[in-house]
C-alpha cells in the first residue's frame, strides 16, 4: 500500500497523526492521501490541563510514559 486515508476520532486523533508526522527519519506525510478528523482536537491551542499525559508521551514516547497515557484514556472514556 503506497497511500492511505486516516480517520481520526476524538482523543485518539493525536495518536493517528503519529505514524505520518512524529518519528524523525520515518516521516512519510506523502503517504497520507486524506485526513478525516471527527470530534478531534489536534491543535496545540486546544489542549487542556488534563492532556498533560499526551504531551509527555509526544515528547518522550518511551514505555515508561505509556501507563500515563493509558490512565488518561481510561479517564476520558469512562
Amino acid at each position: 500500500m503506497d497511500r492511505t486515508a486516516l480517520w481520526l476520532h476524538d482523543d485518539g486523533s493525536q495518536f493517528g497523526l503519529e505514524p505520518a508526522m512524529r518519528h524523525p527519519g520515518r516521516r512519510h506525510p506523502e503517504r497520507i492521501a486524506a485526513l478525516i478528523v471527527q470530534s478531534g482536537d489536534i491543535h496545540q491551542d486546544e489542549y487542556r490541563p488534563e492532556d498533560a499525559a499526551l504531551e509527555e508521551h509526544w515528547a518522550d514516547p518511551s514505555p515508561q510514559v505509556a501507563p500515563l497515557v493509558r490512565d488518561f484514556l481510561g479517564r476520558v472514556h469512562a
